[in-house]
């Protein structure tokens, strides 16, 4: 849901914010190896929310982004949203 920039919007306009602007960064996010990856998102902020990756659904999710030299690289949109509290 927070992927999609109109059901972005759509939320922070059904909280009260007018004029409600969606921009998106295009970015990389970067890892020096999937040890590293693994450790600081997938078992540092998921679960918190509750989603716990079993090892080998975290490489196979993971194994296509490695490069040849060992790191992890894959893109890393941000929405930014902005707008006027009522």
């Amino acid at each position: 849901m927070l992927g999609d920039r109109q059901e972005l919007a759509t939320l922070f306009a059904s909280a009260g914010v007018a004029s409600v602007a969606v921009t998106t960064h295009h970015g990389k996010a970067q890892f020096p190896s999937i040890r590293l990856t693994v450790e600081a998102d997938l078992r540092g902020w998921l679960p918190v929310m509750g989603v716990v990756l079993p090892e080998d659904q975290i490489h196979r999710v993971l194994d296509p982004y490695v490069t040849a030299e060992g790191r992890v690289t894959f893109d890393a949109p941000a929405h930014i949203t902005t707008g006027t509290r009522l």
